[in-house]
């Protein structure tokens, strides 16, 4: 005679199985550039070690006045560094004085 009844989870404890919730990607500010007139934003995949431009998107927000406020951001990728050059060519070179290339 058993005092205490089996529990479903002593049975199958060589079954058990785990659900795992997906990490949630936490925004946050990672740095400021100025732009540059005449310079492009680079992204360098650090992986890859692919240098291309950067997806930027641009807004506009019309003010009560009537005059517009444009605001740019750049799409922050994991693992990659951002570097303003004139080309992909003077990016490597600034690249490599970083020591990343």
């Amino acid at each position: 005679m058993k005092i205490i009844p089996d529990t479903p989870q002593a049975v199958s404890d060589g079954q058990r199985t785990e659900l795992h919730q997906k990490k949630q990607h936490e925004y946050r500010l990672v740095g400021k550039q100025r732009v540059v007139k005449g310079h492009t934003l680079f992204e360098f995949d650090r992986q890859t070690k692919e240098i291309r431009p950067a997806q930027i998107k641009r807004t506009a927000i019309i003010k009560t006045d009537g005059k517009p406020v444009y605001n740019t951001r750049a799409d922050i990728k994991q693992g990659c560094f951002y570097i303003q050059a004139l080309n992909a060519k003077n990016a490597a070179k600034k690249l490599r004085k970083l020591g990343m290339l």
